[in-house]
């Protein structure tokens, strides 16, 4: 069970509510990034509408860690503070080597100038860090998870692709 704050459980209410679901709908919190700056950075960029995507390490699902994502799961993006930005609804789930991920898709994560080559800098930096904080190696061939969603509340910021 997710431990909501009072703007969590405020937006994800207001959410159920204007679409006449089940107040028991499962729901997840995701902050995005490692760090405060970084957190709030991301969060704003999911709200102003560039950041449709996320990317995450095969290897924190499962075996005790963390729920494997899955198409139409919906969660709230918050920032460091825990502050609800957004409802969101996964759209598609993959996994890919490292290597092998698109240009497409580096753009629809909406960091930075939306390179590819801004994309895999950024990443390997981030996935070496978790690599050597958590004594495992890191390199082209690893696995990684790539997620797109999109923005379903408030209304004023949604998207306007389906449920």
């Amino acid at each position: 069970m997710i431990v909501h704050s009072e703007t969590t459980a405020a937006m994800w209410e207001a959410f159920l509510a204007a679409r006449s679901m089940p107040l028991d709908t499962p729901c997840s919190l995701v902050v995005f990034g490692y760090e405060g700056a970084m957190q709030d950075d991301l969060a704003a960029l999911v709200v102003a509408g560039p950041k449709r995507a996320t990317t995450s390490l095969l290897r924190w699902y499962g075996g005790g860690g963390e729920r494997y994502p899955l198409a139409g799961d919906y969660f709230i993006v918050v920032d460091s503070q825990k502050v609800a930005a957004c409802v969101c609804r996964m759209t598609h789930v993959g996994e890919r080597a490292f290597a092998d991920v698109d240009e497409a898709y580096a753009y629809a994560e909406g960091e930075g100038d939306r390179t590819l080559a801004t994309w895999r800098r950024d990443h390997r930096a981030f996935f070496e860090a978790e690599a050597t904080a958590n004594d495992f190696s890191f390199d082209d061939s690893t696995h990684v998870v790539l997620e797109t969603f999109t923005v379903l509340w408030p209304p004023e910021i949604a998207d306007r692709l389906g449920p």
